[in-house]
């Protein structure tokens, strides 16, 4: 098959690739020191509500005071970069320390 060939609807959904594509990015960020278990679960649970839920976004991850995680969409789509804004500021406004937010990727090729 050339590279440029077209690929019918069903194969493009198979290999996920144009409108079947999906998008997301990593995030890591540390608590401060001495941050309580209570705390944690807190800023877990706002972040949550508030920035990935609110966006229909998804959040896989975990951690004791340092965590880290993948964002993505609760359905088939992308993330985008307000996505990515959205949660790293949410974490600079609650003081984290060491915030990394990955650029978007592929998740299937990515």
């Amino acid at each position: 098959m050339k590279e440029n060939a077209k690929r019918n609807t069903r194969l493009r959904k198979k290999l996920r690739v144009d409108e079947f594509q999906e998008l997301g990015f990593e995030v890591t960020w540390a608590f401060p020191e001495g941050t309580n278990n209570e705390q944690i679960d807190t800023l877990v649970d706002e972040l949550v509500n508030d920035v990935i839920e609110v966006n229909t976004l998804g959040f896989a991850g975990g951690g004791d005071l340092v965590w880290e995680g993948l964002v993505c969409t609760q359905k088939l789509g992308k993330c985008t970069e307000e996505h990515r804004s959205a949660v790293q500021s949410f974490l600079e406004s609650k003081d984290m320390q060491n915030i990394e937010v990955t650029e978007l990727f592929d998740l299937w090729w990515g």
